[in-house]
């Protein structure tokens, strides 16, 4: 909201509406972001900082993305997909989905990336 109690303007508007982690079909655990890929390196970036990470490595082609966030030894990856936007993921392991669970509250307080 902005002052005076009226919404922000859809277009400062990036992240998926209501965000949740949702188990992968292969097993991880996702947090999507974004279903807007052009958002990715902005989304990244913010993603490092709030969570005090360092990348290890980036790997970027045409219509993908994979970036792997090191946090205090817990690999998380930041994943673009042309078709399907931006999202974070990892394996299912608890201190990993409580990283989720922290960086989905903090996009969600801040509304935007």
């Amino acid at each position: 909201m902005r002052r005076g109690g009226q919404p922000k303007p859809e277009a400062t508007r990036i992240l998926t509406k209501k965000m949740k982690i949702e188990r992968t079909t292969n097993g991880n655990i996702e947090l999507r972001l974004s279903g807007d890929p052009e958002q990715f390196k902005r989304l990244a970036e913010s993603v490092q900082k709030k969570l005090h990470g360092k990348w290890i490595e980036q790997l970027d082609a045409f219509d993908q993305s994979y970036w792997n966030l090191d946090i205090d030894g817990k690999i998380l990856i930041v994943h673009r997909e042309h078709y399907l936007g931006v999202s974070v993921f990892c394996d299912d392991d608890p201190a990993k989905r409580k990283l989720l669970e922290q960086l989905m509250r903090d996009f969600e307080a801040n509304d935007v990336g």
